[in-house]
Order: structure tokens, then C-alpha cells, then sequence
């Protein structure tokens, strides 16, 4: 049996807090520290079963809740097999913090807003990263097993980049990867590389290893979060597969490339190869598609039945973008951010450059009862959405994978006194002196734990 058929991943997003008062209207970026009730007060509300101490809660659905080193609150989904489940627990994840934007309201008489934008005025990011289990006898997390991973991740915001108004009137494609700085690295605080090599599996470190990818965009269109997933997975499965393409690398650091092809929103951009040929973006991801479904139907590589699907959805998305961007509508979710951008530009008189515009790139991140992504996920977006019930099923109830065994050690103790003495990881649990090994991240039952009673 291929246990990596169906691939363990999940995502982590920090997500930026922003307040607004009543009689003001200057905005700010809020200290985590300053919401700590207003979350554990939504999850008591929404009756979510919880353990944690102080800024750290590992929830009944298996996922991760917490304040980073920056102050930001960071959500982690549970690991999962499916891209469209994948989805919907990140989409879990934004309902918490609408829960608790509504409480600070209601109890403070501000308004806040979390944003899904990762890059600011001054062109710094903040995290949203996904992580793929790997197969640890296929795969090292080095830079020459991941280079064609690279050319990947360096060209791929012209299909699965959000956009971005910076000052000045510059509008990206890609916020993550017009920040990258470097081509490997295993850090992502002092620099933004385009591959990470973090090698922190999690896991039995015989069997698994985990690729941490760190130059993605977070993605307010459901389209593009279920896709951009499973594209990343298989260009895994690619490098699992040991297919380096080498003559498909850039004369140019592949941060450069990133940067570049972010910059470039009239798509006119060619980069230059190492065998001194031009060539474009989208060709390049255009390349990688089509070895993709060529090593699929030489059983090179295997795709599960969602792999095949992003695939071609990837595939079609490039070919109307290649013909004409506005083709890519619904879909492609710069383009949609721009056409929005661009009608009050056209209609209004609104500059590039104008703070109006900005406020409009701004709330078009935002999570909230209403607005621009709430309204475009009702219409334009609606097909590609999970269902309501997933999403609610999803705050609750974890996917079949070890998150199940977290969820259901938390919905037992979470009420007992000393709870927050438990602690629990990703791949371990500790209880009364006793730790528990989670190292298996496809296992979905443990004999022990679920013996708890």
C-alpha cells in the first residue's frame, strides 16, 4: 500500500490584526496579547473544546491556535489527505477569528479586522506556509533534490499569486514572492527564501520528512487555495520521483526570478535559461504541467483523483491566461483582485497611487461579515467554494489522519481540572507523566489515548 497516495499537508496562516475606532480613522496593527480573552471567549461560545496555556491551544478539530514571536495570531489546520478538506479547515480557521473580531466589537465598541495580506507598506512579509509529508527514502531536504521545486515556486505567482497595491501604484502579482531575497535557506525570519529548507518532519524520521513551503500566497479564493495545494503536490511528487528537468533552470538566481515575475503584471517578462533561451512564466509552468501528465500516463509518478483534477484546472487556467488573462476570471485570483482595483480606477478617477485604492487593495484580505471576499465567495467564487456544512463540520471535527486522536484526547480532558497541564504537540501527547507517540501521521486511532477515559 502507497500511504502517499493520498499526501498528509496542511497549512498555517499569522494573520494580521487591524482596529478601527469608532471616531478615528487611523488603523493599527493589534498586540495578540490584547485579544487573548476575546479568542478563548469565541471558541467557549461556538462550543469548541480546547487545551492550552496562555497563547498556545491545540483545538478539538486538531488544529493549531496561537501567538507567534511577533505577536501575531497564527493558525495551523490539522493534517489532511484532501485539498478541497484542506481548504475548508483553513476557511474553519478565518470563522474563528471572525468569532472573535464580533466579541471585541461587542465588547469594546471597535471594530477589528483580520487580514489574509501578507505584505505591507514596506515590502515585508509575514508567514503563510504549506507543509507536504514527504517520503523520507525518496526525498532529502536538499537544494539540489528541490531545485526543480524551485523553478516552480519562482514563476508560479502568475496563476496562484493574490496581487497586491504597493505605494506608489505598483500592483504585484505575488506578495510572498516579491519579498524573496535568497534561493535556499532554513530560515524565513532574517531572510525569504524561495525553497525552505527547514527538515523538521515531525514524524518518524525513517519514513516521512516534511517540506516546508514558505514563498505562497495565502488565498481568499477557494479556486486558488485548493489548487495551489495540490499543484505543490505534485511537483513533490516529481521530485519524489527524481525528475530535476536541468534543462529547465534560470541564468538567474531563482529569488531574482521570483521577484521579477511578480513585478511583471503585464505578463511580458522572459527569462533568460542557463542554455540561453528566453522564455516566459507561464511557459515555464506550462512545461512543468505537461511533464507532469506525461510522467502520470507513463506511471512514472501517481496522482490521486483530486491531483488529477488540479492538474487540469491548472492546466486550463494557464492556457486562458496565455490567451487572455481576463479569460482566467474566477479563477485566478490576482486578476479578480486587479479587476475590482481597476473598475474604481475607471469609474471613480481613483489614482493608482491613491490611498483610496490601497484601502480597497486592503479590504479585499479581509475577513469579514461583509465584504469583498465574503461577497465574490457568494457569486463569482461560489462554484469552486467547500460546502457550509464542511466548513462548520471542520471547526469541530478533525480529519481521519492524527489530528483525530488529538481531537478526541481534547474533547475528553478539556474539562477536567488541570487540562492546560497536558501537553500536546503535533506528534506527541503528554498526560499524568505519561507521553504518547503520534508518529505516524496517516495513523487515525491510538489504543492507548482513546482509552482514556
Amino acid at each position: 500500500m502507497n500511504v502517499f497516495m493520498d499526501r498528509i499537508h496542511g497549512t498555517e496562516m499569522e494573520w494580521g490584526a487591524m482596529v478601527v475606532h469608532p471616531k478615528q480613522s487611523m488603523q493599527f496593527q493589534l498586540n495578540g496579547n490584547v485579544l487573548e480573552d476575546h479568542v478563548k471567549e469565541a471558541m467557549t461560545k461556538n462550543g469548541t473544546a480546547f487545551i492550552g496555556r496562555n497563547n498556545d491551544h491545540y483545538l478539538e478539530n486538531g488544529a493549531r491556535l496561537y501567538r507567534d514571536g511577533y505577536e501575531r495570531w497564527e493558525y495551523a489546520t490539522p493534517e489532511d489527505i484532501s485539498y478541497a478538506g484542506t481548504t475548508a479547515n483553513e476557511f474553519a480557521g478565518e470563522r474563528y477569528l471572525a468569532d472573535t473580531a464580533a466579541l471585541y466589537k461587542e465588547e469594546t465598541g471597535n471594530n477589528i479586522s483580520f487580514t489574509k495580506r501578507v505584505i505591507d507598506d514596506k515590502e515585508r512579509s509575514c508567514g503563510y506556509h504549506v507543509s507536504y509529508c514527504l517520503d523520507a527514502k525518496k526525498v532529502k531536504i536538499t537544494e539540489d533534490a528541490l531545485a526543480l521545486y524551485g523553478v516552480f515556486a519562482a514563476t508560479r505567482s502568475v496563476v496562484f499569486g493574490s496581487g497586491a497595491l504597493l505605494p506608489g501604484g505598483k500592483f504585484i502579482l505575488g506578495q510572498k514572492a516579491f519579498t524573496a531575497n535568497c534561493d535556499y535557506s532554513p530560515h524565513t525570519i532574517r531572510q525569504k527564501p524561495v525553497v525552505n529548507l527547514r527538515d523538521e518532519p515531525l514524524a518518524n524520521p525513517d519514513k516521512f520528512t516534511r517540506f516546508h513551503d514558505t514563498l505562497i500566497d495565502p488565498s481568499m479564493s477557494p479556486w486558488s487555495s485548493r489548487v495551489k495545494i495540490a499543484a505543490g503536490s505534485i511537483v513533490a511528487r516529481m521530485v519524489e520521483a527524481n525528475e530535476h528537468m536541468p534543462w529547465l533552470r534560470f541564468d538567474s538566481p531563482l529569488c531574482l526570478v521570483a521577484r521579477n515575475t511578480s513585478a511583471d503584471n503585464r505578463l511580458a517578462l522572459q527569462h533568460r535559461l542557463i542554455s540561453g533561451n528566453y522564455i516566459s512564466a507561464i511557459d515555464v509552468q506550462q512545461i512543468i504541467v505537461k511533464h507532469a501528465r506525461h510522467l502520470a500516463e507513463e506511471s512514472t509518478i501517481s496522482l490521486n483523483d483530486e491531483e488529477q483534477w488540479a492538474l487540469e484546472e491548472w492546466e486550463g487556467a494557464l492556457k486562458d491566461l496565455a490567451q487572455n488573462p481576463a479569460l482566467t476570471n474566477r479563477r485566478i485570483e490576482w486578476i479578480d483582485r486587479l479587476k475590482i482595483l481597476d473598475r474604481q480606477h475607471e469609474r471613480h478617477g481613483y489614482g493608482w497611487d491613491s490611498e483610496y485604492l490601497r484601502y480597497k487593495d486592503r479590504q479585499f484580505s479581509e475577513i469579514a461579515t461583509q465584504g469583498i471576499a465574503k461577497a465574490l465567495r457568494e457569486t463569482i467564487w461560489s462554484e469552486y467554494m467547500p460546502e457550509n456544512s464542511l466548513i462548520k463540520e471542520r471547526m469541530h471535527r478533525p480529519p481521519a489522519t492524527r489530528a483525530a486522536i488529538r481531537g478526541r484526547f481534547i474533547q475528553k480532558v478539556a474539562d477536567r481540572p488541570n487540562a492546560n497541564l497536558s501537553r500536546i504537540m503535533w506528534s506527541n501527547i503528554r498526560y499524568r507523566g505519561v507521553d504518547y507517540q503520534l508518529s505516524d501521521p496517516y495513523q487515525s486511532t491510538d489504543q492507548d489515548l482513546d482509552a482514556i477515559a
